[in-house]
């Protein structure tokens, strides 16, 4: 799956081979159904974007979703902005809020601000059921961890 996804990561950016979308979503697809969170994220962003396969920000939230309950903090960061501005799923502040708070805790500095810019436009009944769907979920992401050790 490692090997897959270094391929289709390298068609996705030309590097020793020829540029090529398609030819990269094929690749990161292989390695993403074999659970690898690195592609996934990535699938994610080609479905977002379009890049090498239609549109449809249903199923790059699909594929956000799979990467982020790995622990992926770039994917937790667009999951979570999917749910903040309701792109592939309704909009949700409590769900946007957590997944950038987890993408926060694991280091991603746009995680950080979108965390904040969410909170800005939350009631406190929203901001409760944010700071415990973001327990419940960090709980989730911990076991399934210790799961594969």
């Amino acid at each position: 799956a490692a090997a897959q996804y270094r391929l289709g990561f390298q068609y996705a950016i030309g590097d020793r081979v020829t540029q090529n979308e398609v030819e990269a979503v094929k690749w990161f697809r292989r390695a993403a159904k074999q659970g690898d969170a690195s592609a996934q994220y990535n699938l994610g962003v080609c479905y977002y974007s379009g890049k090498g396969v239609i549109k449809n920000e249903a199923e790059a939230v699909e594929w956000f979703r799979k990467a982020a309950e790995q622990g992926d903090a770039s994917a937790q960061y667009n999951l979570g902005v999917c749910y903040a501005n309701g792109k592939g799923v309704s909009r949700d502040f409590a769900q946007g809020h957590a997944w950038c708070s987890l993408a926060s805790v694991g280091g991603s500095e746009m995680g950080k601000k979108a965390s904040k810019l969410i909170d800005s436009q939350m009631t406190p009944e929203q901001k409760a059921e944010a700071a415990k769907l973001a327990r419940e979920l960090e709980a989730m992401i911990k076991s399934a961890k210790d799961k594969k050790k």
